[in-house]
């Protein structure tokens, strides 16, 4: 029976992965087609800046979630939300000093600091699916996690496509990624079936010490 959901648990995880990496990849050639090798550039200079900061978001938190004797997901979820927000403004405030010279318009232009401040709410979308996923690895229900996934996914690509075929800029595009990321985290966390509003606000500082 142990056996049993252990497989389908990884058969799940790989089914999400590999789903969820196909369609990324026709929504990065899409963007890449369209924008050509500059603009494409500029797309992974701001997603790669910001999945730095991901790092901080996850932290080892579900690790020691899932060691706890007494498991509160609420404690779990609004520490990582606190840890999303440091996160979030380390980015933005880091971003104010990245160099960029307009003569070889190299570096960071003030157009890409826009981009990555739409994008870096995508922090807080990357906090939500941790979390959520951490009740998913407890009770062997990865099945959750590849549905949020797969629809945030095919949203995202079909906003891009949107996006494109009307002409709109690279900022939408940013934005497509933070509100299909944000659906995807929504479903998640309604999956997992757990409350995470608790009657008195409490940060667990095991989870951080």
């Amino acid at each position: 029976m142990h056996f049993s959901l252990v497989f389908r648990n990884a058969f799940f995880q790989f089914i999400s992965r590999v789903s969820t990496t196909f369609v990324g990849l026709i929504t990065t050639l899409l963007i890449a087609r369209h924008f050509g090798a500059s603009g494409f550039g500029d797309f992974t200079k701001v997603t790669v800046y910001i999945g730095f900061f991901y790092l901080l978001v996850d932290f080892g938190l579900n690790a020691i979630y899932l060691k706890k004797r007494k498991k509160v997901f609420a404690e779990l979820f609004y520490t990582r939300l606190i840890f999303s927000l440091i996160a979030f403004v380390l980015a933005i405030l880091i971003s104010i000093f990245l160099p960029y010279s307009e003569s070889s318009e190299i570096g960071f232009s003030d157009f890409l600091k826009v981009g990555i401040f739409v994008f870096g709410f995508s922090i807080f979308n990357q906090g939500l699916l941790l979390s959520s996923s951490a009740i998913f690895q407890k009770r062997f229900t990865y099945q959750n996690l590849f549905i949020s996934q797969i629809v945030g996914s095919f949203i995202n690509l079909l906003l891009v496509i949107f996006l494109i075929s009307n002409n709109f800029s690279l900022i939408y595009i940013f934005l497509s990624f933070v509100v299909s990321g944000f659906v995807s985290g929504l479903i998640s966390l309604f999956l997992t079936g757990e409350k995470f509003i608790p009657k008195s606000f409490n940060i667990d500082r095991n989870l951080i010490i």
